[in-house]
């Protein structure tokens, strides 16, 4: 399974025999992997049934984002897809700060 998490990189997953992968984890959990996996021909047949089943149906309407701004992004990195990412947010003083700030008052 860390295998599998690890070659699922974009940048290794060139390098990846998937359909043994599979196999392979079918067998560890006491699977027929015959039952449980699919030949190439089966495999393009569902990724053609899946690619079908999200696409947007013809002469329909663009998807819009929040406030009509564009359509979000599906982002595979974590990196928040335009949306407010992972890392600390702005504090008063930084660019993208839309808190109000609150005077302090000065000290003796």
């Amino acid at each position: 399974m860390q295998f599998l998490q690890i070659a699922s990189s974009p940048a290794l997953m060139p390098f990846a025999k998937f359909p043994y992968i599979i196999r392979e984890i079918a067998k560890s959990m006491d699977l027929d992997p015959d039952k449980v996996t699919n030949n190439m021909d089966e495999a393009m047949r569902q990724a053609l049934l899946m690619q079908q089943a999200t696409a947007p149906a013809e002469g329909a309407p663009p998807v819009a984002g929040p406030e009509g701004g564009p359509p979000p992004v599906a982002d595979m990195t974590g990196g928040g897809g335009g949306n407010i990412g992972i890392g600390a947010a702005p504090v008063p003083g930084e660019q993208g700060f839309a808190g109000n700030v609150q005077a302090v008052p000065p000290q003796a």
